[in-house]
């Protein structure tokens, strides 16, 4: 998931993109989004603690800081996606 995303910013530019879902006031939007942080960051901070076996959303990374963590920004993007939004450029 987290490829696609990076293709979408390539071939938008760049451009600055923002979530968007129908009939979502901006207020509303914010409000998922610092949720989806939220959830995000103690997934994170669960991931990390020592486990006997890898988490169900293990996987591999070329980083290896990052190796067998999903990144905070993969969580938030899952759980806006789950909530209806997605990715769309700026106007």
């Amino acid at each position: 998931m987290t490829r696609a995303l990076l293709l979408c910013l390539l071939l938008a530019g760049c451009a600055q993109m923002e979530w968007s879902k129908p009939g979502a006031q901006p207020k509303e939007v914010q409000a998922d989004l610092d949720e989806c942080r939220i959830m995000a960051r103690h997934s994170v901070v669960q991931t990390r603690l020592p486990q006997v076996r890898p988490p169900a959303d293990y996987v591999e990374a070329s980083d290896p800081g990052r190796q067998g963590v999903r990144s905070e920004l993969d969580f938030t993007n899952e759980c806006m996606r789950r909530k209806g939004y997605e990715l769309t450029p700026v106007n």
